[in-house]
Protein backbone atom coordinates (compact mmCIF):
# COMPACT_ATOMS: atom_id res chain seq x y z
CA UNK A 1 0.00 0.00 0.00
CA UNK A 2 3.04 2.43 0.86
CA UNK A 3 4.20 1.75 -1.99
CA UNK A 4 1.18 2.39 -4.49
CA UNK A 5 0.83 5.99 -2.81
CA UNK A 6 4.45 6.40 -2.87
CA UNK A 7 4.85 6.26 -6.79
CA UNK A 8 1.74 7.50 -7.64
CA UNK A 9 -0.15 4.87 -8.96
CA UNK A 10 -3.42 5.51 -7.59
CA UNK A 11 -3.09 9.04 -9.21
CA UNK A 12 -1.70 7.40 -12.18
CA UNK A 13 -4.69 5.33 -12.75
CA UNK A 14 -7.24 8.06 -12.21
CA UNK A 15 -5.97 9.96 -14.91
CA UNK A 16 -5.80 7.38 -17.30
CA UNK A 17 -9.50 6.19 -16.84
CA UNK A 18 -10.44 9.93 -17.65
CA UNK A 19 -8.92 9.46 -20.61
CA UNK A 20 -5.52 10.76 -20.73
CA UNK A 21 -2.23 9.42 -21.74
CA UNK A 22 0.15 12.18 -21.13
CA UNK A 23 0.32 14.58 -18.28
CA UNK A 24 3.06 17.25 -16.96
CA UNK A 25 3.76 20.08 -14.52
CA UNK A 26 3.59 23.21 -16.46
CA UNK A 27 7.05 23.72 -16.09
CA UNK A 28 8.12 20.76 -17.18
CA UNK A 29 6.15 20.62 -20.28
CA UNK A 30 7.19 24.76 -21.02
CA UNK A 31 10.95 23.44 -20.33
CA UNK A 32 10.45 20.61 -23.25
CA UNK A 33 8.12 22.16 -25.89
CA UNK A 34 9.28 25.74 -25.58
CA UNK A 35 11.64 24.96 -28.42
CA UNK A 36 8.53 25.10 -30.88
CA UNK A 37 7.53 28.39 -31.14
CA UNK A 38 10.10 31.71 -31.82
CA UNK A 39 7.67 33.85 -28.78
CA UNK A 40 7.86 30.67 -25.94
CA UNK A 41 11.89 30.13 -26.84
CA UNK A 42 14.25 30.11 -24.68
CA UNK A 43 12.00 31.01 -21.79
CA UNK A 44 7.71 32.21 -21.86
CA UNK A 45 7.43 35.42 -20.31
CA UNK A 46 4.13 35.04 -19.03
CA UNK A 47 1.47 33.23 -17.22
CA UNK A 48 2.49 29.50 -18.16
CA UNK A 49 -1.14 28.23 -18.85
CA UNK A 50 -0.86 31.00 -21.60
CA UNK A 51 2.58 29.91 -22.79
CA UNK A 52 0.89 25.95 -22.93
CA UNK A 53 -2.09 27.11 -24.71
CA UNK A 54 0.17 28.85 -27.50
CA UNK A 55 2.58 26.62 -27.40
CA UNK A 56 0.00 23.58 -28.40
CA UNK A 57 -2.56 26.36 -30.78
CA UNK A 58 0.65 26.71 -33.12
CA UNK A 59 1.42 22.93 -33.49
CA UNK A 60 -2.34 22.66 -34.51
CA UNK A 61 -3.60 20.58 -31.84
CA UNK A 62 -7.48 20.54 -30.82
CA UNK A 63 -8.78 22.33 -27.84
CA UNK A 64 -10.59 18.61 -27.58
CA UNK A 65 -6.90 16.82 -27.71
CA UNK A 66 -5.89 18.58 -24.32
CA UNK A 67 -7.01 19.97 -20.97
CA UNK A 68 -5.05 22.22 -18.23
CA UNK A 69 -5.31 21.93 -14.60
CA UNK A 70 -4.44 23.17 -11.68
CA UNK A 71 -0.89 22.53 -12.09
CA UNK A 72 -0.59 20.07 -14.97
CA UNK A 73 -1.00 19.53 -18.64
CA UNK A 74 -3.05 16.63 -19.61
CA UNK A 75 -3.04 15.34 -23.46
CA UNK A 76 -5.65 12.80 -24.36
CA UNK A 77 -4.06 10.98 -27.32
CA UNK A 78 -0.50 9.48 -28.19
CA UNK A 79 -0.87 11.14 -31.48
CA UNK A 80 -0.98 14.52 -29.89
CA UNK A 81 2.05 13.48 -28.13
CA UNK A 82 3.76 12.22 -30.97
CA UNK A 83 3.34 15.42 -33.14
CA UNK A 84 4.69 17.68 -30.43
CA UNK A 85 7.79 15.12 -29.99
CA UNK A 86 8.22 15.00 -33.65
CA UNK A 87 8.28 19.01 -34.29
CA UNK A 88 10.49 19.06 -31.69
CA UNK A 89 12.89 16.30 -32.83
CA UNK A 90 13.28 18.40 -36.31
CA UNK A 91 13.94 21.72 -34.65
CA UNK A 92 16.80 19.92 -33.00
CA UNK A 93 17.77 18.55 -35.97
CA UNK A 94 17.62 22.00 -37.97
CA UNK A 95 20.17 22.92 -35.12
CA UNK A 96 22.15 20.40 -35.70
CA UNK A 97 22.53 21.40 -39.23
CA UNK A 98 23.30 24.47 -38.53
CA UNK A 99 26.04 23.37 -36.12
CA UNK A 100 27.58 20.89 -38.65
CA UNK A 101 27.58 23.40 -40.91
CA UNK A 102 29.28 25.88 -39.31
CA UNK A 103 32.07 23.55 -37.95
CA UNK A 104 32.23 22.10 -41.65
CA UNK A 105 33.19 25.96 -43.03
CA UNK A 106 35.53 26.47 -40.83
CA UNK A 107 37.29 23.11 -40.81
CA UNK A 108 37.29 23.24 -44.33
CA UNK A 109 38.87 27.09 -44.31
CA UNK A 110 41.54 25.93 -42.60
CA UNK A 111 42.14 23.34 -44.52
CA UNK A 112 41.93 25.43 -47.62
CA UNK A 113 45.01 28.28 -45.90
CA UNK A 114 46.88 25.35 -45.14
CA UNK A 115 47.43 24.38 -48.80
CA UNK A 116 47.40 27.65 -49.95
CA UNK A 117 50.42 28.82 -48.10
CA UNK A 118 51.95 25.23 -49.06
CA UNK A 119 51.45 26.37 -53.16
CA UNK A 120 52.88 29.52 -51.72
CA UNK A 121 55.86 28.20 -50.33
CA UNK A 122 56.55 26.09 -53.77
CA UNK A 123 56.68 29.16 -55.92
CA UNK A 124 58.77 30.96 -53.33
CA UNK A 125 61.43 28.09 -52.98
CA UNK A 126 60.95 27.58 -56.99
CA UNK A 127 62.03 31.20 -57.60
CA UNK A 128 64.45 30.78 -54.61
CA UNK A 129 66.65 28.09 -56.89
CA UNK A 130 66.70 30.02 -60.35
CA UNK A 131 69.64 32.86 -59.93
CA UNK A 132 67.59 35.36 -62.22
CA UNK A 133 64.47 35.35 -60.81
CA UNK A 134 62.97 38.45 -59.55
CA UNK A 135 59.51 38.52 -57.31
CA UNK A 136 57.13 41.24 -58.22
CA UNK A 137 54.33 41.86 -56.95
CA UNK A 138 50.87 41.16 -59.25
CA UNK A 139 49.89 44.55 -60.76
CA UNK A 140 46.73 43.42 -61.79
CA UNK A 141 44.65 41.88 -64.88
CA UNK A 142 47.37 41.22 -67.62
CA UNK A 143 45.73 39.75 -70.17
CA UNK A 144 42.21 41.87 -69.95
CA UNK A 145 40.00 39.18 -68.97
CA UNK A 146 37.68 41.53 -67.22
CA UNK A 147 37.36 42.86 -70.59
CA UNK A 148 36.71 39.60 -72.22
CA UNK A 149 33.55 38.10 -70.37
CA UNK A 150 33.85 34.72 -72.83
CA UNK A 151 37.47 34.25 -71.55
Amino acid sequence: KHQVEYLGLKENIRIKRAGFAYYRPFENFLSRFSILTPESYPFWKGDQKEGIGHIINSVGIEKTEWELGVSKVFIKTPESLFLLEEIRDRKFDGFARVLQKQWRLANNKSVYDNEKQFAAQIVVNKKQRYFASINRRFAGNYFNLDDQPIL
